[in-house]
């Protein structure tokens, strides 16, 4: 018995081995005995298996949780987890692009005529009155309902006229004629626009001051209606106040012999008086001290008054003062042939 059991252990140690060797191939624990080892004695084929492993130190317990936390999990394909896990795409950090500069709002139809006026507007006041009709006239066929182009153009053709001599009297009236046209239009446009009624009564006072008596006073009426209804509307009009100081004064000056003639044929005068005239001359100045016809108007009121010495004293005042139309240049040249005249006198 005991002979029979030494001859069958070799072949069970011989199983124990190959079992052991199969069991560190699925995985386990590498330190078992390979059959690779088994001496050939035994008769036992080697198969071809996976050589062991080298044991490695075992790391500290510290150590071993940190790998285990920064080693990236494998699949059973041996891919790590990272790669078959959906990435999220880290965001580009900013650039520095300019934002793309805004191109300027093209300029509104009210900045274009604004701007395109202001031209007219500084050609009149450098007295270059061929181009600025031309530009008053340019954007009036453009702009028709605007009334400012209209007194402004009858404001042109009265300067205009009253810088000719008074020979051209058919040309002056050509000029007046075409001022009062824009200016009817003006107050046409708009009844409550100041401006409109004060260039009306002037395009009417001075037309009518190259026809004779007859007219100024067949539209006296209606300029003096004209100027209230200015004044109304604008308390600080200073030209028509300086207007209707003119208006007084030529009404305060008209005979009692024309008087009678007028009321007779022509309806009642209205009333004027020169002490009127003279307080609506001083109103325009306060208002607006640089204007040479406010002082040419009173210093003819003072010469037909007598006032030879108010008289010089305003027509030097208003020597100094600055061109601002055409007209002034006329009224300029008749002041210096006056101051001469009254120097004599006084």
């Amino acid at each position: 018995m005991k002979r029979a059991l030494l001859s069958t252990l070799p072949e069970k140690t011989g199983a124990i081995a190959l079992l052991c060797g199969l069991v560190s191939c699925s995985g386990g624990d590498t330190s078992g005995i390979m059959r690779s080892q088994l001496p050939p004695s035994h008769g036992i084929p080697a198969p071809h298996v996976q050589l062991p492993q080298p044991r490695l130190a075992s790391p500290e317990p510290g150590q071993r949780h940190h790998e285990r936390q920064n080693k990236p999990a494998t699949s059973s394909y041996g891919l790590h987890a990272d790669l078959l896990e959906p990435r999220h795409h880290e965001e580009a950090p900013p650039r520095n692009i300019k934002p793309a500069e805004k191109k300027p709002l093209p300029p509104s139809p009210e900045m274009v005529f604004q701007s395109n006026l202001s031209k007219a507007d500084s050609a009149f006041t450098a007295m270059d009155y061929r181009r600025a009709e031309r530009l008053y006239l340019a954007l009036l066929a453009h702009h028709q309902g605007k009334q400012e182009l209209h007194w402004k153009l009858a404001r042109l053709y009265i300067s205009t006229g009253e810088s000719l001599p008074r020979s051209a009297s058919a040309e002056r009236r050509a000029w007046f004629g075409k001022a009062i046209e824009h200016a009817r239009q003006c107050v046409k446009l708009d009844e409550h626009c100041a401006r409109c009624h004060t260039w009306l009564a002037a395009a009417l006072g001075v037309h009518a001051d190259d026809l004779g008596a007859k007219e100024k006073i067949r539209n006296a009426n209606i300029i003096k209606a004209e100027l209230e209804r200015a004044l109304e509307l604008d308390p600080n009009d200073d030209i028509a106040w300086s207007i209707l100081g003119s208006f007084n004064r030529e009404i305060a000056g008209i005979g009692w012999i024309e008087r009678m003639f007028a009321n007779t044929f022509l309806g009642e005068v209205p009333k004027g008086s020169y002490k009127e005239a003279e307080r609506m001359f001083l109103k325009a100045i306060s208002l607006n001290p640089d204007i040479i016809r406010h002082y040419y108007e009173l210093g003819l009121l003072y010469r037909e008054q007598k006032r030879y010495p108010e008289a010089l004293r305003t027509f030097r005042i208003a020597l100094a003062k600055p061109l601002q139309m055409k007209s002034d240049i006329q009224r300029k040249e008749n002041m210096r042939r006056m101051i001469e005249k009254l120097s004599g006198i006084h």
